[in-house]
């Protein structure tokens, strides 16, 4: 099975690209650009792209109109100096600033104070540079306050790229002086036609891992066994769920919930993929009291049809809340044994009245 690339395939479809494309076309760039949006999405790839386009020797992008899959996308193809130079990630005027440290991943004042500096001395040959900042958010104070400074008064013939995955990570004020440019998880229809078309995935298999991985093409295992042990912990899940919280008649005794919750901490990674499991299948029990035709877990439709008529929809909505309240916690650092024993304890909890 061939190994998904996340970041040229997450480009596919997104609307961002065609913002990029236009204003190549028109000639206006912005001096400041924030790529906002979840983990690979394809950002770093959609700056790469965008300074190729700007500095290319043939013009590759100007000769293809703003669309899906020209524009940008084309110029990953390119053969010219400069964008070969660019895509290997040795051109001199494209500077990349990343978090780095032993212990936090931050970006320090000294780094920024270094890169102020190159940016204050004219490009050596690059039409427009390019500085790319990732993980933006992870600037300290003193860094983000240096940053401001720059943004006041841009160096000429260049573009400073932030790259995060909220807007509210940055200072407001560093945000104003951007144009945003959000990037969005695959669309689920179009991940699983390229798990299918190119790379070989059952239709079942795309599915499910469409849904695991949150449209993020890197969160694909790259192995074939790790791929067949999360589906077969999805199935695991549900079916343990299934005979745990939905017959609310007989609520199970607390301590086989716990043990439950303790399963579930075993792997940090597979927490994360548990609490999406969890989501995915409790809305689809909502909906499908609705219109059964839009649930997502389409593998096992007519199987939610049927258990659905064992639940309630303020029941639902409860669980709903809960799940979502053990993930807010377990992002806020807090204790991920306890959120995940409440989190099971009120999920077999009986339905909640107002």
């Amino acid at each position: 099975m061939e190994t998904p690339e996340p970041d040229i395939d997450s480009l596919m479809g997104q609307k961002s690209l065609e913002k990029l494309s236009a204003c190549l076309h028109k000639s206006a760039i912005p001096h400041a650009l924030l790529f906002s949006g979840p983990d690979s999405a394809g950002k770093e790839m959609a700056a790469r792209l965008f300074a190729m386009a700007c500095n290319c020797e043939l013009g590759s992008a100007e000769k293809n109109p703003p669309s899906e899959y020209g524009g940008l996308l084309l110029q990953a193809s390119c053969d010219c100096l400069s964008c070969r130079k660019i895509s290997r990630g040795n051109h001199p005027d494209i500077h990349n600033v990343k978090a780095g440290g032993s212990t936090a991943k931050i970006i320090r004042i000294d780094r920024i104070r270094e890169l102020c500096g190159t940016l204050a001395m004219k490009p050596y040959e690059a039409r427009i540079r390019f500085a790319v900042i990732s993980q933006a958010g992870s600037m300290n104070p003193e860094a983000a306050n240096a940053l401001l400074k720059m943004l006041e008064e841009p160096p000429a013939r260049t573009v400073l790229i932030l790259i995060a995955d909220r807007a509210s990570d940055l200072l407001p004020t560093i945000v104003s002086r951007c144009q945003e440019v959000r990037f969005h998880p695959l669309a689920q229809e179009r991940m699983h036609r390229l798990l299918t078309e190119k790379y070989g995935f059952s239709s079942r298999d795309a599915e499910i891992m469409t849904l695991l991985s949150q449209g993020n093409l890197s969160d694909i295992p790259k192995e074939e066994k790790e791929k067949q042990r999360q589906i077969r912990l999805r199935d695991w899940l549900l079916r343990v769920m299934e005979e745990t919280i939905i017959p609310e008649t007989d609520p199970p005794l607390p301590g086989s919930l716990l043990l439950l919750a303790e399963k579930l901490l075993q792997k940090k990674r597979d927490t994360e993929i548990c609490l999406n499991i969890l989501s995915h299948w409790l809305r689809d029990l909502l909906i499908c009291h609705y219109n059964p035709a839009k649930v997502l877990n389409r593998d096992m439709a007519d199987h939610l049809a049927d258990i659905s008529v064992k639940t309630t929809i303020p029941s639902l909505l409860s669980k709903i809340r809960a799940v979502e309240s053990a993930r807010k916690s377990l992002q806020s650092n807090a204790n991920p044994r306890l959120s995940l024993e409440v989190m099971m304890l009120r999920l077999a909890a009986k339905e909640e009245h107002a």
